[in-house]
């Protein structure tokens, strides 16, 4: 296998910050052990193989060294950069993934951004149920929705300061948001996962689809900048209209290299 690869900072002012994703470009799909084996070897944590099926359409497969990856949000807007500026894609473009598909376009300011579902309905817990607060400064509210648990603080330096209990989250299977009004943002986040791997992610496009309905309604604005205070930190861009989420971010272009 001949493929070139891609590699950007995500959601990044700066060559070492924001989320770091590769974009595999492919000639046709190829047997999942051997993207699993490459994503193995890969030190960016989240790959995205691309390909253009035998019906002109672009496919897309997100792997970390540790298996597949339902949706990655800072590996489709990789896949974004890569598409609409370095293949020249049409805009907009429907990306065909395993589970989840999405667009792909310029947005108004002719920056890359990908579109896809908003999730709402989050449950709010009420009262406070001490069962779901895995945070050492206690949250306002505390929303969840399946395996996703939503924390929400009253200001950004609680949320700076927060220390998450890791092992609690992992006993439940838990994945857990915590978000607080910004200082220089509309909101900040902070996101931890009980994958292998990081336990918390350094910039998060996904977790979007729930941030973005709930602070739209809370702050009577559709489009919001977003601080991630993680080690790396991370930006980004949301606006939701209309159940969708439009998700673009700085990004920070690394190089080609070429994989045989």
């Amino acid at each position: 296998m001949i493929a070139k690869i891609y590699q950007y900072n995500i959601f990044s002012r700066e060559a070492h910050g924001g989320n770091p994703a590769t974009v595999v470009e492919l000639d046709k799909e190829i047997p999942e052990g051997e993207m699993l084996a490459f994503s193995k070897k890969n030190s960016d944590g989240v790959t995205s193989f691309v390909w253009l099926d035998n019906k002109k359409q672009y496919r897309i497969k997100w792997l970390s060294p540790f298996g597949n990856i339902h949706f990655c949000g800072h590996g489709a807007l990789a896949a974004a950069f890569y598409l609409l500026q370095e293949k020249k894609v049409s805009s907009p473009q429907t990306i065909f993934g395993q589970f989840v598909s999405f667009i792909v376009q310029f947005n108004l300011e002719n920056q890359p951004e990908i579109i896809f579902q908003a999730e709402r309905d989050l449950e709010l817990i009420s009262p406070l149920n001490s069962e779901l607060t895995f945070t050492d400064i206690i949250p306002i509210e505390i929303y969840k929705k399946g395996d996703f648990l939503l924390h929400v603080f009253g200001s950004e330096n609680e949320l700076a300061r927060i220390n998450v209990m890791h092992n609690e989250l992992k006993k439940q299977k838990l994945y857990l948001a915590v978000t607080a009004p910004g200082s220089q943002s509309d909101y900040v986040l902070r996101y931890f996962t009980i994958s292998a791997g990081p336990i918390e992610d350094a910039a998060t496009g996904s977790v979007q689809k729930y941030l973005a309905p709930y602070w739209t309604q809370k702050l009577n604005k559709c489009d919001l900048i977003v601080h991630q205070l993680s080690q790396r930190g991370g930006w980004i861009n949301v606006r939701y209209v209309q159940d969708r989420i439009h998700l673009s971010g700085p990004c920070w272009f690394l190089g080609i290299d070429t994989l045989c």
